[in-house]
């Protein structure tokens, strides 16, 4: 599968069974999945940060992850056509 969306690559990777997954892109909105770093407040809406004063703290962990090069298991991120292009050449040659 080949996607833009983070959510979308997390859903597949953890199908079952899981499906081989390349991430599309270098974008803001597929850096990292916020419920996919294991903490709380991740399942909290901004209201809800905002007023339990969490806001920074969710800020400075998604811009770790980012930092980290975040992806989950069995998702590679392609940043360009041409390298979907290599993958699949190069995925085809070890079968």
């Amino acid at each position: 599968m080949i996607d833009d969306s983070a959510e979308n690559a997390l859903h597949a990777a953890n199908a079952s069974p899981p499906a081989k997954v390349l991430l599309f892109g270098d974008y803001p909105w597929n850096a990292v999945v916020a419920h996919d770093v294991g903490q709380h407040e991740d399942t909290m809406t901004y209201v809800e940060l905002k007023e339990a004063g969490l806001l920074e703290k969710r800020a400075e962990r998604r811009k770790e992850k980012i930092q980290e090069g975040w992806l989950p298991k069995g998702v590679e991120r392609v940043r360009s056509w041409d390298e979907v292009i290599a993958w699949v050449e190069k995925f085809g040659q070890g079968r």
